[in-house]
């Protein structure tokens, strides 16, 4: 396995950051913000995790994603803890995050040492033109984890 980072030409992951955040428009504002891991086997790629700086102390992971012939085979550990690394060399304190409440997600999360912040409330309703739905739910808040680094 090997994790490249990419600061540019992020568009061209497109169809791979639509399955993390289905609505094009959503992904159009915080690409090229911030880097870009692009998990790789041989020279397949296999998922993408894009972090945005939010403030000196602070970065948020704006969209996770790994191929659907490849999900819930450790991938997506592999792409959290290239990023918690790669913000701790940076100088980061915290790693933050926002998803939908559901059962596919939250318990990752919660497995990685994250824990619960905060809420916004109908952001999924108020910010995507259709119903996003998630391991059966229909996401209407989004809620916000944050896990210190150390």
């Amino acid at each position: 396995m090997k994790i490249k980072i990419f600061f540019q030409d992020q568009a061209d992951f497109m169809d791979i950051l639509l399955i993390g955040d289905e609505q094009a428009e959503m992904v159009q504002r915080y690409l090229n913000q911030g880097p870009l891991f692009a998990l790789f086997d041989e020279q397949r790629l296999l998922g993408v995790a894009l972090a945005v700086p939010q403030s000196e102390k602070t970065l948020e992971l704006k969209n996770i994603a790994i191929v659907p012939a490849k999900q819930h085979q450790g991938f997506g550990r592999q792409l959290m803890q290239a990023v918690e690394n790669y913000a701790k060399n940076q100088g980061y304190q915290t790693l933050t995050l926002g998803t939908g409440e559901s059962p596919l997600t939250l318990p990752f999360y919660q497995k990685l040492g994250y824990q619960y912040s905060h809420r916004i409330k109908n952001f999924f309703k108020q910010n995507y033109d259709h119903p996003i739905i998630e391991g059966g739910h229909e996401l209407k808040d989004m809620i916000y984890l944050s896990k210190t680094l150390h």
